[in-house]
């Protein structure tokens, strides 16, 4: 994923796909929207690095930072298609796969350009928050 149209398309599909699974839950739907829209302040302020630890600190099965988090593991992979590898079954091994794909010699050769297409990915997902996720 390298230019902006791909990445576009790309936040706007998982966002579909979240809010698919999250159903009705509306509660739920808000506190997503409520951390995807933070999300740029979260990482200007700390750092990529720190900013996803955090969020993976405070990942429960199926809770806001869950979803932003799988978020994060399909653009890990999608950026990183040659080496990073997808073997999660539940909440536990995707926190743990992140944080050792954060540790990777891929991952820290590709830190500055990885970290302007994430920035680039989040004002997407702050779009598209809006437009599909119309609690307040």
């Amino acid at each position: 994923m390298r230019n902006k149209i791909e990445i576009k398309n790309f936040s706007q599909n998982k966002i579909k796909e979240n809010l698919k699974e999250m159903e009705s839950n509306d509660e739920l739907k808000k506190s997503y929207k409520s951390l995807v829209k933070s999300l740029g302040a979260l990482v200007l302020q700390n750092g990529l690095y720190a900013s996803i630890v955090f969020i993976i600190s405070k990942t429960k099965d199926k809770n806001n930072y869950y979803y932003v988090l799988k978020d994060i593991q399909k653009f890990l992979k999608e950026y990183f298609k040659d080496s990073y590898v997808v073997n999660n079954k539940d909440i536990k091994d995707i926190k743990q796969e992140v944080l050792e794909f954060l540790e990777s010699e891929s991952f820290k050769k590709a830190y500055k350009q990885f970290s302007e297409q994430f920035i680039e990915f989040i004002k997407w997902h702050r779009r598209y928050v809006d437009i599909y996720i119309d609690i307040d």
